[in-house]
């Protein structure tokens, strides 16, 4: 994969991003809602360039990171929108130079998209195991499948989670099982049979995790774990909906280390 590597150099800034991005992450995630995730793909603004779910009866989790157009001061971002059914956030996290990453008239980014996934890709996931990776993800348009094969593999290469999540989607009592994948039985075998991952165990869980039967039945999952999670909490559903009005202080919830606002949001299929 020669130019797609993860040997990228430092920015004249000195952030460990490099190019094309300006800053290390900045701010912390915000509250946001569904609705407003659907109208900001909907804008055109934003330009995916990486999706990555987890299956969860508590709470399946949706995260896509984006390129957003300029805004008025001419500034562009990456940013995360992670979304779940009781929490929701969006975090502009780093600014993008002008002149490595180039966007159309309406929005859309058009160059420099796979040098930046990658550059990001190389810090925040591989690197800092920012997040699992979980078991779904699927391509995006604006990035090569070569871009998002190898941004994928390293961060698959390096997660303590990468042998079970392999085991998930191999397994033939498991693949499309997503309650059993999740029962307490199985929450504590993964945690009794954690071990280093290789890269063998990398490559054979990015085939299965993009082979396109699986990508269906893993967003599937998710969406139907979206019902089983409100169902299962209907009084969280219920102050989540007054919130959007105003009326209850949001509590908050811990997502791999960060602290997350507590939001209920729109299921994923109104959103990808």
């Amino acid at each position: 994969m020669a130019g797609l590597g993860f040997d990228g150099l430092m920015s004249s800034e000195g952030n460990r991003f490099g190019q094309p991005y300006l800053s290390g992450i900045l701010g912390e995630p915000k509250k946001f809602t569904g609705k407003q995730a659907v109208a900001d793909f909907q804008s055109g603004a934003f330009t995916p360039i990486l999706v990555a779910g987890i299956y969860n009866p508590a709470g399946p989790t949706l995260t896509i990171f984006s390129l957003r157009k300029p805004d008025e001061n001419g500034e562009a971002w990456l940013c995360e929108h992670m979304l779940n059914p009781f929490q929701t956030t969006f975090h502009r996290m780093t600014r993008v130079h002008p002149e490595d990453v180039g966007f159309a008239p309406e929005g859309k980014a058009t160059t420099g998209v796979d040098e930046a996934l990658l550059a990001f890709a190389r810090v925040h996931l591989a690197l800092d195991q920012s997040f699992t990776p979980g078991t779904y993800h699927t391509y995006c348009a604006a990035v090569s499948r070569q871009a998002t094969e190898s941004a994928l593999l390293a961060w698959m290469e390096k997660s303590d989670g990468t042998p079970c999540d392999l085991e998930d989607l191999t397994n033939a009592s498991l693949r499309n099982d997503f309650l059993k994948r999740a029962s307490f039985a199985r929450v504590q075998e993964r945690i009794a049979s954690k071990r280093k991952p290789n890269k063998a165990d990398a490559e054979k869980l990015l085939r299965a995790a993009l082979e396109p039967r699986q990508q269906a039945a893993e967003r599937q999952g998710i969406i139907e774990g979206w019902d089983i999670a409100q169902a299962r909490a209907p009084r969280l559903s219920r102050d989540d909906d007054r919130r959007d009005q105003g009326t209850v202080r949001p509590g908050r919830l811990r997502h791999r280390g960060r602290r997350r606002q507590a939001h209920r949001t729109n299921p994923p299929e109104r959103v990808l």
